[in-house]
C-alpha cells in the first residue's frame, strides 16, 4: 500500500487529463523562463509609468491658485467650444432654411433690384426730360413770321436771283408763293429710328384743289397709324379720319365717318400748324435760322439749293403738337437738332423739302432718343 502512494498520479483528480510528469530540471528551467518575462514586462511598465509621470509633472502649474485658474480657463474654452458647436447645429439642424424660403428670398432679392434699378432709370430719364424741357408758353407765332408778301416782293423788285438771297429769304418767299397757289400735288416718305423699337417708316401725299385741301400719313412699324384729313378753306371746317386698320406702308383702312370733325382753331389747337399750310410744318424765319449755318449755292439746271439748322424751341412752336397728337404721347417732344434743305427754282418755287431731326420722347416713363426725315416733292 505505501509503495502505490508514493508513486505519482497519471491522472488529474480535478480535470481527469492525463499528467505528464516532468523533471525536476526540466521545471526549474521553465519557471526560470517565466521570472525572467515577468521581470521583463515589470521594467517595460515601470519606464512608462516614470515617462508618464514627467508628462503630467510638465503639464501641471507650480501652485495651487495656478492649478484653479488652468481648470477654469480650461472649462471656459470647453463650453465656448461646446456653445458653437450648438449654435452650428441649431441654425443646420434646428431650424433648417427650407427651399421655398430660399427661393422666395431669391426672388425678393430680385424684385428690390429691379425696382431700385427702374425706379432710379426712371428718375434719371424724368429729371433729364424735365431739365431739357422747353417753356412753349413764352413763344407767340405773330412775332416769329416774317411778312412773306413784304420779302418776296423785295426779292423780286431787287432783281437779285435766289444764290444772291439769304436763306431766310428764298425760303420765306418760296413759301409765300406756295399759299398763293391754286393746285399742287406732293409726294412725302420718311422714317423714324428710335433708340429702343424698330425703325417707324412714313409716307403719305399732300393735296390742293381749290379751296379743298387733303393730306394723309401713313407711319408703319412699332406703332402702326395712319391718318387722313380734308379741310375746306370756305368753310374752315376739316373732317379728320383715323384708320381702323394699317394694311400697309402706303394703304390703309378709314371708317366711313370722320373720327374728328374740327374748325379751324380746334385744328390748329391739336395739330399746330395751320390746316391749308401742310408742308411746312415748323415756323421758318429770319428769326428761326440758327446764325451762320445757312447757305444757298446753284445746283445747275436752274434750280437753287439752301440749306440751314432751326432753332430747337422757337421753330417747333407749333410742330411739337402734331408729333405729340399722331404719337400718342402724353408730353411734347424735345428737339436737339433740325436740319432744313430745299431746292427752288429761279422763279423761288419749292421743288423739293427736307428735313432732318433729331429729338427724345418719354414712354411710359423711358426716355428715348430719335432720328428721322420727311422728303417731300412738289409735282
Amino acid at each position: 500500500m505505501e509503495e502505490n502512494n508514493q508513486k505519482p498520479q497519471k491522472y488529474s483528480l480535478v480535470t481527469g487529463q492525463r499528467i505528464k510528469n516532468k523533471s525536476v530540471r526540466k521545471l526549474k528551467k521553465e519557471h526560470s523562463a517565466l521570472n525572467k518575462e515577468k521581470s521583463k514586462k515589470q521594467k517595460l511598465l515601470s519606464k512608462r509609468k516614470q515617462k508618464f509621470n514627467k508628462m503630467l509633472e510638465k503639464s501641471q502649474p507650480v501652485n495651487a491658485g495656478e492649478s484653479s485658474e488652468l481648470t477654469q480657463n480650461t472649462n471656459q474654452q470647453a463650453a465656448r467650444s461646446e456653445e458653437r458647436v450648438l449654435i452650428v447645429r441649431r441654425a443646420e439642424e434646428g431650424n433648417p432654411v427650407s427651399r421655398k424660403r430660399k427661393i422666395l428670398n431669391l426672388f425678393s432679392y430680385a424684385l428690390v433690384g429691379f425696382v431700385a434699378i427702374f425706379f432710379g432709370y426712371f428718375s434719371g430719364n424724368l429729371y433729364i426730360a424735365n431739365k431739357d424741357k422747353v417753356d412753349f408758353g413764352k413763344f407767340s407765332e405773330e412775332s416769329l413770321r416774317d411778312n412773306g408778301r413784304a420779302v418776296y416782293e423785295a426779292v423780286i423788285s431787287s432783281g437779285r436771283t435766289p444764290d444772291r438771297c439769304s436763306a431766310s429769304e428764298v425760303f420765306v418767299s418760296a413759301e409765300y408763293l406756295l399759299s398763293q397757289m391754286e393746285n399742287y400735288d406732293a409726294t412725302v416718305v420718311g422714317a423714324i429710328q428710335p433708340s429702343i423699337g424698330k425703325e417707324q417708316s412714313v409716307n403719305g401725299f399732300k393735296k390742293k384743289t381749290g379751296s379743298l385741301i387733303e393730306v394723309e400719313s401713313i407711319s408703319l412699324g412699332m406703332l402702326p397709324v395712319a391718318e387722313i384729313y380734308q379741310y375746306d378753306m370756305q368753310t374752315r371746317i376739316a373732317q379728320i379720319y383715323k384708320a381702323t386698320k394699317v394694311d400697309s406702308a402706303i394703304s390703309a383702312t378709314y371708317p366711313t365717318t370722320p373720327t374728328w370733325v374740327m374748325n379751324y382753331d380746334e385744328f390748329r389747337a391739336e395739330y399746330g400748324s395751320a390746316p391749308e399750310s401742310p408742308l411746312v410744318p415748323y415756323i421758318i424765319s429770319s428769326k428761326t435760322i440758327m446764325s451762320g449755318t445757312d447757305s444757298v449755292k446753284s445746283i445747275g439746271g436752274g434750280k437753287y439749293q439752301i440749306k440751314f439748322n432751326l432753332t430747337t424751341d422757337s421753330a417747333v412752336f407749333n410742330y411739337v403738337k402734331q408729333v405729340k397728337h399722331m404719337s400718342g404721347l402724353k408730353d411734347y417732344p424735345t428737339f436737339k437738332a433740325i436740319i432744313v434743305t430745299a431746292v427752288v427754282d429761279s422763279d423761288f418755287n419749292f421743288v423739293s423739302l427736307r428735313f432732318d431731326e433729331a429729338y427724345t420722347v418719354v414712354y411710359f416713363g423711358v426716355m428715348a432718343s430719335c432720328t428721322g426725315y420727311l422728303e417731300t416733292k412738289i409735282i
